[in-house]
């Protein structure tokens, strides 16, 4: 069950960044500072706010079970890579090979952390 949970915060962090920068980039978003109402009327703030409840709540009751360094490498490693594809066809974010790269040794990371270790809960 952990790891369900953990596949939903992943998706929940994700969502709540895409959806946070899709508010912040609207016209309500860009003059937030002078008329903080109108962002308050934003869906895509909502959206986020609420991805990032579940994002904690799933986070938590995952975290009872699984130790917090495998759990925290998955959701936070995982949500990065999830946000910079869907970043990469929203907002159409060009990556050099390079940065490619990283989001391979990102994933290959967080296989390793969360490969079973003696001892581990699965």
């Amino acid at each position: 069950m952990h790891w369900i949970l953990l596949g939903v915060a992943v998706v929940a962090n994700a969502t709540a960044n895409i959806s946070l920068k899709i508010a912040m980039t609207s016209k309500a978003g860009q003059s937030a500072l002078a008329e903080p109402w109108l962002l308050v009327k934003q869906p895509a703030l909502w959206a986020g706010l609420i991805a990032a409840a579940v994002l904690f709540v799933c986070y938590l009751l995952a975290i009872r079970s699984l130790h917090i360094s495998i759990a925290y490498a998955i959701v936070t490693g995982m949500a990065l890579v999830l946000t910079t594809v869907v970043s990469i066809w929203v907002f159409e974010a060009r990556l050099a090979a390079v940065q490619f790269a990283g989001i391979g040794l990102v994933v290959l990371g967080v296989f390793l952390i969360s490969a079973n270790p003696g001892g581990q809960p699965t």
